[in-house]
């Protein structure tokens, strides 16, 4: 029992070391597949991750720019309505004093 020879070694593989070697390369071969997947998960992952971050950004951004346009355009209302009225009273309205009224037409 002083080593394995040479015999013992052909013997083994004659009797079942061509399927421990098969399972060994299949092992390394499927570890080696498994940590190229976690690794492209991993990065998948952080784009998702960065891309989401992005996207939230600019729908913030998107959001703050439509309440101030909406705030924007109830002030320009409001001035609209009361230019309106003031046009609308001749007293009020230099142009309409001799109490003309006059009518606003927008076109294109």
């Amino acid at each position: 029992m002083d080593g394995i020879s040479f015999k013992d070694v052909i013997q083994f593989t004659t009797q079942g070391g061509v399927a421990i070697i098969v399972f060994i390369i299949w092992y390394f071969t499927f570890a080696s597949a498994k940590k190229q997947t976690d690794d492209f998960l991993k990065q998948s992952l952080a784009q998702s991750k960065e891309a989401f971050d992005k996207l939230t950004t600019l729908n913030t951004l998107l959001l703050k720019y439509l309440t101030d346009e909406q705030e924007y355009k109830l002030q320009l209302t409001g001035i609209l309505d009361r230019l309106s009225m003031k046009m609308e009273t001749p007293a009020q309205c230099p142009i309409l004093i001799g109490g003309k009224k006059i009518r606003l037409e927008v076109s294109e």
